[in-house]
Order: structure tokens, then sequence, then C-alpha cells
């Protein structure tokens, strides 16, 4: 606990660094405790560096090990949005080109301990992502949900050799709706610890994004207005997550089928 009180998060916004449940000031709870990070080569140096100030090959291999997962992950990912582009009709790079230095491109590590009584509290409520996509990796614990249009709550199996591709909120306003962000939460069990590592790949933070106008038909009109993703962001935190975060990005936020 030393070590990671060296890296705790001060970001309500943001967490980057190590947190444990959620904001103090949210009515929710959540039984988890995580390690937020930015995958940057300074990010990365600075996190190693606060964590393992006495221990440098120990934080030499820290790093490694993390660039090991995160560099490939974050390729696949630029990789599974430009394919999703281009089937949509619209040039590869239309959203990728929007990668920036300080994008909104994070990793994070989560642990939800046993928990003695695993149906009074959730691991991370209902909620949607907030990138464009996320990509995860679960232990073999299981526990990851996906809410089903029917209200329907659905276990995803986990598999050694698979991993969880979600798209995220932005993916879903930049795409006019045509893609669906998955809202999913982490339930608990009473025996075992589980663990798991996301990425989640987004795109620059502070600059306008619009649908492209070949996105917007007779059949599909123009469903969600111009946005930032910080904006977004801001909007999430100070509401706790809502279940439908992307509701109020649209023209009209009384649409039941957001």
């Amino acid at each position: 606990m030393e070590r990671k009180m060296r890296v705790r998060s001060s970001d309500v916004v943001n967490f980057f660094g190590y947190t444990a449940g959620s904001p103090i000031k949210w009515k929710s709870k959540w039984w988890l405790e995580g390690l937020q990070l930015k995958v940057t080569e300074n990010g990365l140096d600075d996190l190693v560096a606060q964590a393992y100030p006495d221990e440098p090959d120990h934080a030499a291999r820290f790093k490694k090990d993390l660039t090991a997962f995160f560099t490939p992950v974050h390729e696949l990912s630029r990789f599974l949005v430009e394919e999703l582009t281009e089937a949509l009709g619209l040039t590869r790079d239309t959203f990728t080109r929007h990668e920036v230095t300080q994008m909104n491109s994070t990793g994070r590590m989560n642990h939800y301990p046993v928990c003695s009584d695993p149906d009074s509290v959730l691991g991370i409520p209902a909620h949607g992502d907030i990138q464009m996509t996320s990509i995860l990796y679960q232990d073999g614990a299981g526990g990851l949900q996906v809410l089903k249009d029917d209200g329907q709550w659905v276990g995803i199996r986990p598999e050694e050799s698979t991993l969880v591709v979600n798209i995220g909120d932005t993916f879903m306003a930049l795409t006019n709706g045509i893609l669906r962000s998955a809202v999913h939460r982490a339930v608990l069990n009473s025996k075992k610890d589980r663990y798991s590592t996301v990425y989640f790949y987004g795109i620059d933070n502070t600059t306008t994004l619009t649908v492209p106008p070949e996105l917007v038909t007779e059949e599909h009109p123009l469903k969600y207005r111009p946005f930032t993703v910080q904006e977004h962001r801001k909007y999430l935190m100070e509401n706790e997550i809502p279940l439908h975060g992307p509701r109020h990005l649209q023209i009209d936020p009384d649409d039941a089928t957001s």
C-alpha cells in the first residue's frame, strides 16, 4: 500500500495513477482498485520512477512489460477503428488522423478483490467507455457483463486467447449512432479475486468533432451535435457516469433509442 500511495491519483476527472473505489462524493461505490496509465513514453517513465524510486532494475522491467502489452494493443485498436471506418464507406483515417500527442488513450489495470457480499455492490456499475474503443483482457474469474437491448445482462465468458473489444461513446457519436456504445458492468464473487487489463483508444481531447456528412442520410438524419471528448468526459464525471452517457450529445436528447 505504501508503494501504491506513491502514485495515487489526485485528479478526479482523469484518474491517472492508483485509485480505489469511486470518487468519494459519488453515491455509487465501486469494489475495485486500479492503476490508470498515460500510455506515452513520458507517462510510463514518470509512473515507474515514482513507484520504484530505489529499484531501477525493477522499474525498467515493469516499464518493459507495460510497453510489451500496450504498444501492440494500440496498433490493434487503430487497425480496428480504421477497418470499421472503411466499412462505413469513409476514408480509413477519417477518425485516426485526429491522433495527437495528448490524445485520449489510456491503459488501466483493475483488481476486483473477493467480496463477502457480492450481491450488495458492483465492481464497476453500468457504463459505456468514453473513448473510440476499448480492448480488454480478463483473467479466468469472470464478472464482465454486457447490457442487451431487451434489458437483460449477459456474462462474457473469459477465454485465455480472447480479447474483448467494446465500441465507446466517442465512436458512437461520430458514426451518427450507426455503431453502438457497449454498456457493461463488472460483478463480483465471494471466492476469487478478478484481474483485468484494458486499453482505451481515443483521439484528440480538445478538437471539436463532428459527424462526417457521408453518414447523414434520410435513413440516418443527424443525431449528434459537434462536441469535444473533454466536454463529454467532464459531463460524465459531473453526473457520476450515467447509464446512457452519450444522450447529452444528441440534438434531441429525449430520443429513447440512444
